[in-house]
């Protein structure tokens, strides 16, 4: 396949997902406007329209951002997506495996373990074997674990104590 027919196929790819994605955008919109109209209340006292609200808006961001990169790829033709596209086309089965597993054992051992172990263990597991450096991976599993315990239990949400339940 010649080069030019290479770039022809991936500028048609990427036309098709920017409309794709314009029709997820146009849909998460709708979302945040109906949202709204239930009504969201306030942070300590959320009504039914404050989660969709705040997860179609999160939504629209994101689909915002991806149509721009995908119109400013097809303006240019980047040499550099190309790259990018070849590596997203290889699928790394163990990788696949590896989650499946983590999300398994996460079930399993969230009530023996409690929601800190077991979230720590499979944040670390994920972040590490998805290639972050091990430092980084302790960290922001320790971090992401914290401050979302925190969060929901100001909240009043209870969590799986565990082993540590006389702790937590």
């Amino acid at each position: 396949m010649g080069i030019l027919q290479y770039d022809k196929k991936i500028l048609h790819k990427q036309k098709y997902e920017i409309i794709l994605h314009i029709f997820w955008f146009a849909l998460s919109v709708l979302v945040v406007f109906l949202s709204y109209k239930l009504g969201l209340g306030e942070f300590r006292n959320p009504r039914q329209g404050f989660v969709p609200f705040w997860e179609g808006l999160f939504l629209t961001i994101l689909l915002l951002i991806s149509i721009l990169r995908g119109l400013i790829i097809i303006y240019k033709k980047s040499s550099s997506y190309e790259v990018i596209k070849e590596e997203q086309n290889q699928i790394n089965f163990w990788n696949i495996f590896i989650t499946l597993v983590s999300l398994f054992a996460y079930a399993l051992f969230l009530k023996i373990l409690g929601f800190a172990i077991t979230t720590f263990l499979f944040l670390f597991i994920l972040f590490w074997k998805m290639g972050s450096k091990m430092i980084f991976a302790l960290v922001i599993s320790f971090l992401t674990v914290l401050i979302t315990y925190f969060v929901f239990t100001y909240l009043g949400v209870r969590f799986p104590g565990g082993i540590l339940g006389w702790i937590l």
